[in-house]
């Protein structure tokens, strides 16, 4: 078990980026400059998802000024590939993950570490959203079905702002494989299922303002559908290994 001194554990920030270009520049630099300059021995991966908008010149750009290791892709994978791809290339013993649409604060990784250091994974969870009336009731009804499907329950469980051991990514993350709009929501689960010690920290949201969401309403039927069947899938996988 990984122990979590002050400042004391290699750091790997993750930040999957697909179609950003206006907003990327001033995301990395200040994950840059609020967590990564202040946090010695610590890494920024950028993994870049096949962005068709400049977002690849940007940072192109970004990488002779700031030391990020940057892996761009030549073809969308998708978010659940992505992030689980930039986890697998994390060498923190401690590793913070961010969206990158500048919703999140980075100031709010401070608040979550002092958590870790009793816990393995810690969910930072967006306190009055800023999100449209229609994702923040998708994601309402979303974690009431995970409680009723595995008896766990968090207020903004599949949100894209995580901070964990490296247990996590190493053990649990490698196993995410049956909810394809919901990796974070799976990793919970499965970290609580395998007694993982699980915080919740409420931190800021800031509406978008650039782009639009990449998940839009038309996507609904079919990802219900997808996640639907990625829940008994997951719940027969933990009842086996329960037996």
């Amino acid at each position: 078990m990984t122990k979590i001194g002050y400042m004391t554990n290699k750091l790997t920030v993750v930040m999957p980026v697909y179609n950003e270009a206006g907003v990327i520049e001033k995301v990395v630099t200040s994950f840059h400059n609020e967590i990564i300059k202040k946090y010695p021995n610590s890494e920024f991966i950028i993994i870049e998802d096949g962005s068709i908008d400049g977002t690849k010149d940007v940072l192109l750009h970004i990488k002779k000024k700031i030391p990020i290791k940057l892996f761009m892709g030549k073809k969308k994978k998708g978010y659940f590939n992505a992030a689980k791809y930039g986890l697998s290339l994390a060498k923190g013993d401690i590793v913070f993950f961010s969206d990158s649409d500048l919703s999140h604060d980075p100031k709010d990784f401070w608040k979550m570490f002092e958590k870790l250091k009793d816990k393995d994974l810690i969910l930072g969870s967006k306190i009055r959203r800023k999100d449209s009336f229609y994702r923040i009731f998708i994601s309402k009804v979303y974690n009431i079905l995970i409680w009723l499907f595995f008896n766990v329950y968090y207020k903004d469980i599949n949100a894209g702002f995580k901070l964990m051991k490296k247990e996590v990514v190493e053990e649990i993350a490698p196993k995410v494989k049956h909810m394809r709009y919901g990796f974070w929501a799976e990793l919970v689960i499965r970290s609580v299922y395998s007694k993982k010690s699980v915080e919740e920290v409420f931190v800021s949201h800031f509406e978008r303002s650039y782009g639009k969401s990449h998940f839009k309403a038309i996507h609904i039927p079919k990802a219900a559908v997808k996640e639907f069947i990625g829940f008994i899938k997951l719940k027969s996988d933990l009842r086996c290994r329960l037996h």
